[in-house]
């Protein structure tokens, strides 16, 4: 992906190929994610402006803060604005899963790596402790369950490509059979 010249590219899970009676509803469904990514991309953009004049008031980066807890689930507690900057200017990705219905899979966790503060991220099920009784009491609680429609927006607010591997977690893969 990170080969790819596009503003935002459309990722579909190969598992939940769809029936043609539903193509038209799925497609309604993609323009939507589409269309969030789009939204939060506009106002990121905006904030990442905002924040190159280094003069930002205080107004605004208390919205910022805003913005960062109620639409991008960020727990993060000591915000300044080279923090917020930091995690405004990364690739987005704006994800459509399905309700659990009791079907095996994964899905959106908090998760935490090393000393970093917990994210919202999509996890399988390999990943998850089966002994442990709270991971357990989590999935089976679970509303949502694996991401069956991605959009990602690969360029930054000055329309320059991520490089992407930067973004790559090493330590974290899943093997399969």
């Amino acid at each position: 992906m990170n080969e790819i010249d596009a503003d935002i590219v459309f990722i579909k899970n190969i598992d939940n190929v769809v029936a043609e009676q539903y193509v038209d509803e799925v497609a309604y469904y993609k323009k939507v994610l589409g269309g969030k990514l789009l939204w939060l991309q506009k106002k990121i953009f905006s904030y990442l402006v905002l924040l190159d004049k280094k003069n930002t008031s205080t107004e605004k980066l208390n919205e910022m803060k805003s913005f960062l807890r109620d639409e991008l689930n960020n727990r993060e507690s000591i915000l300044t604005s080279v923090t917020m900057k930091k995690i405004f200017n990364r690739p987005l990705r704006v994800c459509g899963v399905v309700k659990n219905t009791g079907a095996p899979g994964g899905g959106p966790f908090w998760v935490q790596n090393g000393n970093t503060l917990p994210t919202l991220q999509i996890v399988e099920m390999s990943q998850i402790d089966s002994n442990n009784q709270d991971h357990q009491a989590i999935v089976e609680s679970a509303t949502h369950f694996n991401p069956v429609d991605l959009v990602c927006g690969l360029k930054n607010y000055k329309g320059k490509k991520f490089d992407l591997l930067k973004f790559v977690d090493s330590k974290s893969g899943i093997i399969y059979h």
